[in-house]
């Protein structure tokens, strides 16, 4: 064991010892309101079957910092209808375009999901295999194809690992993503 291997654990277990009584409950009521309303959701973007367990929220305002001129991003990973992860953060980019800043934001969100550890523990969750909300349809066929037009030349060979993903990317309205908060200023 490494020096750094030993002091997370110690912190790991002083957060699980002062956590004890706290934690997310499931809920079944919670996961079938969250299956109808998003599994309706994805219907209509055209996904065909049931939600999978893990579905995932992207979103990014365009350009919120006013002193820096960058986006940030949003995201939150549910499991069953229940939030696992989320995680709300400046991008390292400055956006030309609000696709672009979306785009960035959705890179941001599998980065997020790959280093869930955890997520093929639970009940053998495939991390290729997850569905992702987006509420701009122009980054989500700029992930589906790749085509690359004079608007998305630019964009950063880095981000194009969105669309190597196996993940289906769903658009969902604004005012159904549970990400949304994420980006705006508390």
């Amino acid at each position: 064991c490494t020096r750094g291997t030993v002091k997370a654990s110690k912190r790991l277990l002083q957060y699980l010892k002062g956590s004890r009584n706290v934690g997310l409950e499931w809920d079944a009521d919670v996961e079938w309101r969250f299956r109808s309303r998003y599994g309706q959701i994805a219907a209509d973007a055209g996904w065909e079957g049931e939600l999978p367990d893990v579905v995932f929220f992207s979103d990014a305002d365009y350009a919120g910092c006013e002193k820096t001129s960058r986006s940030t991003s949003g995201t939150l990973v549910t499991f069953r209808g229940m939030p696992i992860a989320w995680k709300s953060s400046r991008q390292h980019i400055r956006a030309l375009y609000t696709m672009e800043s979306e785009y960035c934001g959705m890179f941001d969100s599998f980065k997020i999901l790959d280093s869930q550890g955890y997520l093929p523990s639970l009940c053998g969750v495939d991390k290729s295999k997850v569905v992702a909300f987006c509420d701009n349809t122009a980054a989500r066929d700029l992930a589906r194809v790749s085509v690359t037009t004079k608007r998305s030349k630019h964009i950063d060979l880095r981000l194009h690992a969105v669309r190597d993903r196996k993940s289906q990317i769903l658009y969902c309205p604004t005012d159904a993503m549970l990400a949304d908060p994420l980006t705006k200023p508390v």
